[in-house]
């Protein structure tokens, strides 16, 4: 019972003597003008290529990308500085851009376009979209990641959603009439704020889950493997 309570005083104390160090070195640190816990920041590069008009965008496996809205049809690349890199094949097919391969894992590539109706994630991808106003917009991802990016506000009169095996999340700023949703095991979430939500039709199967707000009309068709939660 006394080794026990004097392992506990002895923790106890070396707590404290920790936190009276690390007390002392901020204080000294202040006094010197010296910054005890530095930012550490990544310098990078960014190249942009105009490229011809796209109103689609096909990615191929294990690339990731960030959607924005833009007046001019843009791909825009950010790297770490100094790096060697080598930029990804692309082809514009039909107003379909193809990103076909990133050689290197550091590369970060914005899209830029006026106007989307598609977006076609093909396996392992993270898709991020960002600040865009379209009137119809399909997505079908497999085995990926999609997003909206919160703080900005997405515009949408029919959003459809083709989801296999995959995490769809739109939330925050979404102004939309109509969203159909067919779910293929994958997660769903919806959670909207701003004006009067529209419809949502869904089909949810193969142990598909889907979180979100309540619309006004509701249309939802489950095998029993699935769940939904309305809010």
């Amino acid at each position: 019972m006394k080794t026990s309570k004097y392992i506990i005083i002895a923790i106890v104390a070396f707590v404290l003597v920790a936190e009276l160090i690390l007390y002392i070195d901020a204080y000294d640190a202040h006094k010197n003008g010296r910054n005890a816990y530095p930012n550490y920041t990544v310098e990078v590069d960014e190249q942009t290529q105009t490229v011809q008009a796209f109103n689609s965008i096909k990615v191929y496996p294990n690339i990731d990308v960030k959607i924005k809205n833009a007046k001019e049809y843009k791909i825009k690349y950010t790297y770490y500085k100094d790096s060697t890199v080598t930029l990804p094949q692309y082809r514009i097919e039909n107003n379909v851009l193809h990103i076909d391969t990133v050689p290197n894992n550091n590369l970060n590539i914005t899209l830029y376009a006026p106007e989307i109706k598609s977006i076609e994630g093909m396996s392992d991808n993270r898709i991020v979209l960002y600040s865009y106003s379209t009137h119809d917009l399909n997505i079908l991802i497999n085995k990926g990641r999609l997003r909206n990016h919160g703080r900005d506000t997405i515009k949408c009169s029919h959003l459809k959603i083709k989801a296999i095996d995959s995490r769809v999340s739109f939330y925050g700023k979404i102004e939309v009439d109509k969203i159909e949703v067919d779910s293929d095991a994958s997660n769903i979430h919806f959670n909207i704020r701003g004006r009067n939500k529209g419809s949502l039709k869904a089909i949810l199967n193969n142990k598909s889950r889907m979180d979100t707000d309540s619309f006004s009309d509701m249309q939802i068709k489950r095998d029993t493997t699935s769940k939904i939660y309305v809010r």
